[in-house]
């Protein structure tokens, strides 16, 4: 049985969090995908951010920052 990659979908909303305030939800809509990236709107600043893509247990994710405890971006994390 192989596993497929969860993978970002232009149009879709996802969501992260943040391990400081688990309680802050940052809601991100993806405008565009290529092969190594994504552009996401952050829908709370109203800002378009461009981010490499990686993987991580079989789920795609973007670092949001680079500091240690920046939030991360997962494709498995669709918001309601």
């Amino acid at each position: 049985m192989e596993n497929e990659t969860v993978k970002f979908e232009a149009g879709k909303t996802y969501y992260y969090r943040f391990i400081g305030d688990s309680d802050l939800v940052v809601k991100c809509k993806v405008t565009k995908r290529t092969a190594k990236t994504i552009t996401f709107i952050d829908l709370d600043e109203n800002k378009t951010y461009t981010k490499r893509i990686r993987e991580s247990f079989g789920v795609e994710c973007v670092s949001i920052a680079s500091y240690s405890m920046a939030p991360v971006l997962f494709a498995d994390r669709l918001a309601a």
